[in-house]
């Protein structure tokens, strides 16, 4: 297998501080490409996107919610949320479409500094269809690597699940991942809870 890996920053294009961070970003790493993110501001973009990729809505919940019926019952979860799982997943498409052999996608509020392209390329060799299906970046799922073949089993078992748990939550529950949280070169160019996705509307119908 051809061993390029296609690096991509899915990114809020209406928003001028992560278009200036990706625009960083991309003077390091030429070859970066920007992926458009689903807006969670945008609730009828956000809905329009859920019906094209035909996906079924079940909630958006963290995993140890699921246990106990009324506190699943009583979640709240943003448009943010559902926009942030709908993005990663056309990303994820996109590779599929395209027979990318090895993409990393990265979300919009990360710095990466000149050790990152090397970085990713000494992890690839991680990934094992069977073994390793998705590289974790970062604890919380800030970015992943994934190849065409690991992407397409990770792509069928997102849409034969539906949408259950937030995007993050739901691969490190359902996929075999190889975690390195605190290694990656890169810096939070967004303080911790000062993201986009948390100023998004509570989800109150579909």
């Amino acid at each position: 297998m051809n061993k390029s890996i296609t690096f991509m920053q899915l990114v809020l294009t209406n928003d001028a501080s992560r278009i200036e961070i990706f625009r960083k970003n991309k003077s390091i790493l030429p070859e970066l490409k920007l992926f458009r993110s689903v807006d969670g501001f945008n609730i009828s973009e956000t809905r329009q996107n859920l019906s094209e990729e035909n996906l079924q809505y079940n909630c958006l919940a963290p995993p140890g919610m699921h246990p106990n019926p009324k506190k699943l019952e009583n979640h709240k979860p943003k448009w943010g949320t559902l926009a942030c799982w709908l993005t990663k997943y056309k990303a994820l498409k996109w590779q599929v479409q395209h027979k990318i052999p090895y993409m990393c996608f990265i979300e919009d509020d990360l710095l990466i500094t000149t050790a990152f392209e090397e970085f990713c390329y000494k992890k690839i060799s991680k990934l094992e269809p069977g073994v390793t299906n998705i590289i974790r970046l970062g604890k919380w799922g800030e970015g992943y690597i994934t190849s065409y073949e690991t992407s397409q089993k990770v792509l069928y078992n997102l849409y034969k699940t539906g949408i259950v748990m937030p995007i993050d939550d739901q691969l490190r529950v359902n996929e075999k991942e190889y975690s390195c949280p605190k290694e990656t070169p890169w810096l939070l160019a967004v303080h911790s809870g000062a993201g986009q996705r948390a100023k998004t509307k509570v989800i109150n119908n579909l």
